[in-house]
């Protein structure tokens, strides 16, 4: 069961590479965030700044999930829920360098710290 969640992640991101394009994608950088029964995996990520392809994958064993991206300061950069019948979410979004946290909102210590440099 674990190797089939796996090959799903694989062909998640083969499918968002193939859909970005090779030139476009070759050299984007990823992250791909597990969120497991006790938080997210890896709890810290470092990625470069621009366009950043970012997977979440919700293993939590919770039927519905809220996650929060936000920057330094607070400020909300994306707001997503993820549902159980979506057990992951998955969008490029544009990062400037800074520190950011993604959080889930009904659990205040799952946490996973992202530096963008």
């Amino acid at each position: 069961m674990i190797l089939n969640r796996h090959w799903k992640t694989l062909a998640a991101v083969l499918l968002l590479v193939l859909a970005f394009g090779h030139a476009q994608t070759s050299k984007m950088p990823a992250a791909v965030i597990v969120l497991g029964p006790g938080g997210f995996e890896p709890a810290t990520t470092t990625i470069r700044t621009g366009n950043v392809l970012l997977l979440v994958q919700n293993r939590s064993g919770q039927k519905q999930v809220v996650l929060s991206l936000k920057d330094a300061s607070g400020k909300s950069v994306h707001d997503v829920p993820v549902i159980a019948s979506r057990y992951e979410w998955q969008e490029v979004v544009t990062l400037t360098p800074g520190q950011y946290t993604l959080t889930e909102a009904s659990h205040s210590k799952w946490v996973c710290q992202i530096t963008i440099k």
